[in-house]
């Protein structure tokens, strides 16, 4: 089974026909088309990430570019060498990957300050 007994309850089972019906629905992989507006997007992933492997956010990554390559300049899609399922485990690189998503956050927010701070 794909999910922890926890998300099968809230989400369904995908085993069920119902409940994968009902999955499919709101499934942002196979839910692309070319003529839906795609949101700004952050993904990440680390290679060593032992509960999500690097190739599936890779993978919804590839898949939202193909249907919308000339059109989707707000995706940002970063692979680190270390770090794990919660990012970095400490010290000065555990900043920077915070500061690194914020700054993207506040991009989008259109929060960015072009004079120097008193």
């Amino acid at each position: 089974m794909p999910y922890a007994g926890e998300e099968a309850v809230e989400y369904g089972d995908p085993r069920v026909a119902r409940d994968y019906r009902n999955i499919r629905t709101y499934d942002p992989y196979y839910n692309l088309s070319p003529d839906r507006p795609l949101p700004p997007t952050y993904v990440d992933t680390a290679l060593d990430d032992g509960q999500v492997l690097f190739f599936q956010p890779a993978r919804c990554v590839a898949q939202r570019r193909s249907c919308a390559a000339d059109r989707d300049p707000k995706l940002v899609f970063r692979v680190m060498k270390i770090g794990g399922h919660s990012g970095l485990s400490h010290g000065v690189a555990r900043a920077e990957d915070h500061a690194f998503r914020m700054a993207w956050i506040l991009d989008q927010l259109n929060c960015s300050r072009t004079e120097p701070l008193e």
